[in-house]
């Protein structure tokens, strides 16, 4: 009797050092790309305004007779342009990436592989959200006026919602009434960023909690409706001291919020000038420890 066998060790063996190179190469690039966008940044950014900030205080010692020299070369319209070309490398790392988790990775190279993407999807919101505040007040952004479903719209949102929640014990509730218009013209792609930040936001600051996303028409005609649309959560709440500049670029509550939910602080500044370029307002009912109800009318 003949038994032939083959040893597939050395093939697996193989096959590990080929994925773990992989995951190497993947990982040197991630860390080049946030070295640099680091190194860009401070030069760019950090080292300007310390010098700004040191020519201020000589300034405020009564040096007048001291000038201040002109600080930085760049505009927020070459800011764009820069992360623009940051983002799309960035694009790459994060697909590879995507192939190599569904890849035949052992639970090591699984969870090594998952981190990388986890990192490389965080810097890709920071990239998108610089650009996107660097075209909106560079004059770069424009809004287009086309045919959506406002219900499927919605819904979109309703399901991303629902998946996200079981991650902090929460329940999503959407309501949109009968009477709203379902076929309407505007930018379906920023009303979904608007709703994505604000629905995020929710899911972010609450835990064991419930949010709904509301959307009322609160008059229409012929041409033109006048919506109402609510994101309500029971999280952590907007001190009413903070309401004021909750809008604004690089804002959160505290520190310690920024610490541990993390984020740009840039979302919410980003959907206030969305909303306003449609000619809509933005605005805030909360309550520290009581929730918070951010609402937009378009």
């Amino acid at each position: 009797e003949l038994v032939i066998g083959i040893d597939k060790r050395p093939m697996q063996l193989e096959s590990q050092a080929r994925m773990m190179q992989a995951i190497i190469q993947i990982f040197a690039v991630f860390l080049f790309l946030a070295a640099f966008l680091g190194w860009w940044l401070r030069r760019e950014l950090s080292q300007p305004l310390e010098k700004l900030t040191g020519h201020a205080l000589t300034l405020g010692q009564g040096k007048l007779e001291v000038p201040i020299p002109v600080i930085g070369r760049g505009e927020l319209g070459s800011l764009s342009i820069v992360f623009e070309e940051i983002r799309t490398p960035m694009n790459g790392v994060q697909g590879m990436l995507v192939l190599l988790t569904e890849g035949d990775l052992s639970e090591g190279d699984h969870t090594l592989a998952r981190t990388a993407l986890e990192s490389a999807e965080a810097l890709h919101v920071v990239l998108n959200d610089i650009l996107d505040i660097s075209k909106l007040e560079s004059g770069q952004f424009t809004i287009e006026q086309i045919p959506f479903n406002l219900r499927d719209l919605v819904q979109q949102i309703s399901r991303f919602a629902d998946s996200e929640c079981l991650k902090n014990s929460n329940y999503f509730h959407m309501d949109i009434l009968a009477d709203c218009p379902v076929g309407l013209i505007g930018d379906p792609t920023r009303l979904r960023q608007i709703l994505l930040n604000l629905v995020g936001n929710a899911l972010k600051f609450t835990k064991d909690g419930t949010i709904s996303l509301s959307v009322r028409c609160l008059d229409q005609n012929s041409e033109k409706a006048n919506l109402r649309i609510s994101v309500i959560d029971s999280g952590i709440g907007v001190p009413p001291e903070k309401h004021e500049h909750i809008f604004h670029r690089f804002t959160q509550t505290d520190t310690s919020t920024t610490r541990k939910y993390g984020g740009t602080g840039l979302g919410l500044a980003i959907s206030f000038q969305l909303v306003s370029l449609m000619g809509g307002t933005m605005g805030l009912n909360s309550e520290e420890g009581q929730g918070a109800e951010f609402y937009f009318e378009i």
